[in-house]
């Protein structure tokens, strides 16, 4: 059994992701086959890129969007919370401890695709109320409140790159 699509999707819209780019956020799960997940990855001839944003408008519309979106908080205070409730595993600049995603590669892939820093948001909160994978650690409202997770996300969304940008090296010759 996977995840629950429609709860995580829910996630998004709360903070603020409209359908089109809920919808763009598919493309990786459903291109690439996640080790350790029983989706398949599907080639697009299987389903179509219309159809993978059909799903993303589908999952939005269980949803009522916020009228007033929450927004990026407090990076300081993020980098505070961040220290002493991610960094262990998530490394002190998001490169990550070799057993988790970087997520500075994650935030450099979101903006490589242009995605408003609503999506951060909405990972955050996923992953952080869900634990969104089996190694994650959930951590409860009483722990940290939604506007401290706003805060972490303004801190992971102004993490650095891990490198250079894709195709820098060809541009160096």
């Amino acid at each position: 059994m996977g995840p629950p699509l429609i709860e995580d999707a829910g996630y998004f819209v709360r903070a603020g992701v409209g359908p089109a780019e809920l919808g763009g956020l598919l493309f990786q799960p459903v291109r690439v086959k996640r080790d350790g997940s029983y989706m398949p990855a599907f080639t697009p001839e299987e389903l179509s890129d219309e159809q993978v944003m059909t799903l993303g408008a589908w999952l939005a519309g269980h949803f009522e969007a916020p009228a007033d979106p929450p927004q990026l908080g407090d990076a300081t205070h993020g980098a505070e919370l961040y220290a002493l409730n991610c960094a262990l595993c998530h490394g002190e600049q998001g490169e990550g401890n070799g057993q988790t995603i970087p997520l500075a590669a994650i935030v450099s892939e979101l903006r490589a695709h242009e995605m408003s820093p609503a999506t951060i948001l909405g990972f955050t909160h996923l992953y952080a109320r869900t634990g969104g994978a089996s190694e994650m650690t959930v951590f409860s409202e009483e722990f940290l409140s939604d506007a401290d997770l706003d805060d972490i996300a303004a801190f992971i969304w102004e993490l650095p790159p891990l490198g250079p940008p894709p195709g820098a090296e060809a541009d160096q010759g």
